[in-house]
C-alpha cells in the first residue's frame, strides 16, 4: 500500500468511525482525501460513504459517543466530529439515480454504482476500510497518473446532474495542475444556459478557488474560452480584446490577468486584482492632443461596478467595501510628497499593505522599467516609513481638537462642525506643524464665520 494512503488511514477521525460503525456501515475512503493520496499529499478534509441511510449512521454514531451535526441530511450526509478540534468528516450514504436535495434520499446499494455517479474519474474511486481493497471502476487512478480530468461516463449526463461541475472541472484543472479530456472541456460548452441557474453562492464558491488556485491566469481564460465567464462574470469579458494605450504591451483582459498572476493567493488581493480595471472599456475616450486612448475615472466607475458585481456574487459587505476600496485607490501615485502620502495612509488605513502589493503587481504588469520601477518603490517604502515616525496625523481623530470644542467656543451642532474639522485635517496633513489647538480653534471659527457670510 502507498505510504500516503497509509498517513491518511491512520487519521484518527477515520479509525474512531470505523471502530464505531464497523463492518455493517461497509465504510470507504473517497473524494479529495484519496486522490490526494495517489498524488502523494495528506488531506485533511476527509470523506467517507456507506451503505447506511443517515438517520440509522447518525443514530450509530451518537450511540458510540461521536457528534453529528445535521447540516447536510437533505444531501444524504452526515457531519461527523470524532476529534473535537479537529475538521469534520463528511459521511454519504451510497449514491443512487436520480438523487437531488428535493427527491431526499436515493441510496444505491453498493460503492460501485455509487461511484459511477460521481463527477469527475479522479474523484470516482474508493477504498473499503474493511477489505483494504481499492475500487476503481472508471480509470480514476490512470487518469491522475496522466493528470486529465475526465468525466464520468458521458460527460453531459454528468453536467445536466449539476451544471456547477463545468466550475469543478476547471477549478480541479487549475488546483491539481490537470489537463481537461477533449470531450469532456467541449460537453462544457453546451452548459452555459444551465450554468446561469446555479445559485449565486455556489457559483462564487467555486470561482474563487480558481482564482486562488495556482494557475488562475488558466482558469479564467479557460472559463473565457468556454463561454462560461460570461454567465456570471460578463463585465470582464468586455476587456477582451479591449486595446490599451502606449504605457501598456496587451489588452484589458490580459493585463488584468498580469495583474492576477502577481499577487498571492489570498482573496481580498486577487479579487481586487481582477477588478481594479474593470470599467476600463465603459470609460474609454481619446485624448485630442495625442491620439492616446484615455480612462479618465475608471477606477470611481469601476469601484462601483465592483461593489455591484460582488453583491451580485453574494459576497459578504466586509469583502464588498474593501475590495471596492482597493479599485477606487488603485491610481493613487506613490510619487505624491509628504502630503499626499499621508492622505494615502488614511484613505487606506488597514488596507495599506494589500494596496501597496496591488499597486506594484499593477504597476510592474505595464511598460514601466523593472529597475526604475524598483528604485522608486524603494523611495516610496522609505518615505512612507518616515511618514509613519511622525506623530499619527491620518486618522481624523488625532486631530488636535473634537467637536465639543467647537461647540463650547458658541457654535451651533450640526453637519458644519464635521465640515469644518474635515477642513482643518486637511491643513495639518498639508501641514503637521498645525495641529495645535491654538492655531485650529482659530481657524475653526475663521471658517464658521466664512461659512456664516
Amino acid at each position: 500500500m502507498d505510504l500516503t494512503i497509509k498517513k491518511t488511514l491512520s487519521d484518527q477521525r477515520i479509525q474512531l468511525i470505523h471502530q464505531c460503525v464497523g463492518s455493517q456501515g461497509e465504510l470507504h475512503l473517497v473524494g479529495g482525501a484519496l486522490r490526494d493520496s495517489f498524488l502523494g499529499r495528506v488531506s485533511n478534509d476527509l470523506d467517507l460513504a456507506t451503505v447506511l441511510h443517515p438517520e440509522v449512521l447518525a443514530q450509530i454514531l451518537q450511540q458510540g459517543g461521536i457528534r453529528v451535526i445535521p447540516t447536510g441530511l437533505q444531501h444524504q450526509t452526515v457531519s461527523a466530529l470524532p476529534v473535537p478540534d479537529q475538521r469534520v468528516v463528511e459521511i454519504t450514504t451510497f449514491r443512487g439515480i436520480g438523487i437531488s436535495p428535493a427527491k431526499g434520499v436515493v441510496a444505491s446499494s453498493t460503492i460501485t454504482e455509487d461511484l459511477a455517479l460521481r463527477d469527475f474519474t479522479i474523484n470516482a474511486i474508493a477504498y473499503s476500510l474493511d477489505s483494504g481493497a481499492v475500487i476503481d471502476p472508471e480509470g480514476g487512478i490512470q487518469d491522475i497518473r496522466d493528470r486529465t480530468v475526465r468525466a464520468v461516463r458521458d460527460p453531459r449526463g454528468r453536467f445536466s446532474e449539476d451544471p456547477l461541475r463545468v466550475l469543478r472541472m476547471v477549478r480541479f484543472a487549475c488546483e491539481l495542475g490537470f489537463g481537461i479530456e477533449s470531450e469532456t472541456r467541449e460537453a462544457a460548452r453546451e452548459f452555459c444556459a444551465e450554468l446561469a441557474l446555479v445559485s449565486p453562492e455556489r457559483i462564487r464558491d467555486e470561482f474563487l478557488r480558481i482564482l486562488l488556485s495556482p494557475a488562475p491566469r488558466r482558469g479564467v481564460e479557460t472559463l473565457a474560452e468556454l463561454g462560461l465567464l460570461q454567465v456570471f462574470l460578463p463585465e470582464l469579458c468586455e476587456g477582451i480584446n479591449f486595446a490599451q494605450n502606449r504605457f501598456h504591451t496587451s489588452d484589458v483582459f490580459q493585463h488584468t490577468l498580469d495583474v492576477v498572476e502577481a499577487t498571492r493567493p489570498e482573496s481580498r488581493i486577487r479579487l481586487a486584482a481582477l477588478f481594479h480595471d474593470i470599467a476600463k472599456p465603459r470609460t474609454a475616450g481619446t485624448n485630442p492632443k495625442t491620439g492616446d486612448r484615455t480612462f479618465y475615472n475608471h477606477e470611481v466607475v469601476g469601484a462601483k461596478l465592483t461593489e455591484e458585481i460582488l453583491a451580485r456574487l453574494r459576497f459578504s459587505n466586509e469583502v464588498r467595501k474593501e475590495t471596492s476600496k482597493l479599485v477606487q485607490l488603485h491610481m493613487r501615485p506613490i510619487e505624491c510628497g509628504a502630503a499626499g502620502l499621508r492622505r494615502l495612509l488614511r484613505d487606506t488605513g488597514e488596507l495599506f499593505p494589500t494596496w501597496r502589493e496591488l499597486k506594484e503587481a499593477d504597476s510592474s504588469a505595464t511598460k514601466a522599467n523593472s529597475e526604475e520601477l524598483a528604485e522608486k518603490l524603494k523611495v516610496f517604502d522609505e518615505e512612507i516609513e518616515k511618514i509613519r515616525s511622525e506623530a499619527d496625523l491620518s486618522p481624523l481623530k488625532n486631530l488636535a481638537i473634537r467637536g465639543k470644542h467647537l461647540l463650547a467656543e458658541g457654535l451651533t451642532p450640526g453637519p458644519h462642525i464635521g465640515e469644518i474639522l474635515r477642513a482643518l485635517h486637511e491643513q495639518v496633513l498639508d501641514d503637521p506643524s498645525k495641529n495645535t489647538p491654538e492655531y485650529l480653534l482659530k481657524e475653526a471659527l475663521r471658517l464658521h464665520t466664512e461659512h456664516q457670510s
